[in-house]
């Protein structure tokens, strides 16, 4: 299992990364920057900048800017997902092309490119799922400190597996916000009073309106993290040359070994009693 590395690289770009230059090429992709930006943007306006005494949009009733935020959040959503659709397309027919398989499913196309490049059979792919992950771990246990690595040195810097780290930022980004709201003139009173001029069908609106808006609002910065993570991963990999080693690689293949391992089926007793039965009728 010494070359899993390069297998696990070679899976990972034919079937999960398109390329850079795809990637810039692709419309759907500004499409979604766009559509990041609008939604960061209208954010700001409609609950930052509305929170001052001087804007001019303080007018604006506090659920249609709500509403206001929450489509530019599902229009945000929506262009991520209309580029993972065209990345999907994209590396399902470059499959196909390369494998000389049209109409192939992408299931059938990674379990050939799996038995291609590891020269085993489907049936073998939950076995070499196994030597791969204890090689893995075996390899960062015994892992030499003085590797200089380009993603060795960016990984003091920022490394995926400090995504929980992230997410505990920003929690205390949003407590320290509330603090300074709080010591700004904020206060429960103030809270109160605001939901006091709300009927309770608007007040019950306002609330879900509020949890559809932290809802999705979790789902982006999720996608965003990921998306960013996965592209230092790749690109760090990929300036390494034949030294690069990425986790999230040998993960994907072993993921995909698991999903992709044919099972032997075993005829039951019955089964052999009758066809040794047939067997001896016969002879």
């Amino acid at each position: 299992m010494a070359n899993y590395r390069n297998v696990a690289r070679v899976y990972y770009n034919a079937f999960e990364w398109p390329g850079w230059r795809h990637i810039l090429r692709s419309w759907a992709f500004w499409f979604f920057l766009a559509s990041l930006a609008i939604f960061i943007y209208t954010f700001f306006i409609l609950s930052v900048e509305a929170s001052t005494k001087l804007s001019r949009i303080r007018h604006i009733p506090h659920n249609e800017r709500l509403l206001i935020i929450i489509a530019t959040e599902i229009l945000c959503l929506g262009s991520w997902f209309v580029f993972q659709f065209k990345k999907y397309t994209y590396l399902l027919k470059r499959a196909q092309r390369s494998q000389d398989l049209r109409d192939a499913p992408l299931r059938l196309l990674k379990r050939h490119a799996l038995s291609t490049y590891l020269q085993v059979r489907s049936t073998e792919f939950a076995d070499i799922a196994k030597k791969i992950g204890a090689a893995a771990a075996l390899e960062q246990s015994v892992a030499d400190p003085r590797d200089y690595s380009l993603r060795a040195i960016l990984g003091y810097i920022y490394s995926p597996d400090s995504k929980p780290r992230i997410y505990t930022l920003l929690g205390a980004l949003i407590a320290i916000i509330t603090a300074l709201s709080i010591k700004n003139g904020a206060s429960l009173a103030g809270i109160k009073n605001w939901y006091s001029g709300y009927s309770a069908l608007a007040l019950l609106l306002t609330d879900f309106l509020i949890s559809i808006l932290i809802g999705l609002l979790f789902v982006i910065v999720k996608h965003a993290i990921s998306f960013i993570t996965i592209s230092i991963d790749v690109f760090t990999t990929q300036m390494d040359g034949k030294r690069g080693e990425s986790q999230h690689m040998t993960n994907y293949l072993i993921r995909d070994l698991l999903r992709l391992h044919t099972a032997i089926h075993l005829k039951s007793p019955a089964h052999v009693t009758s066809d040794r039965g047939n067997k001896r009728a016969q002879a």
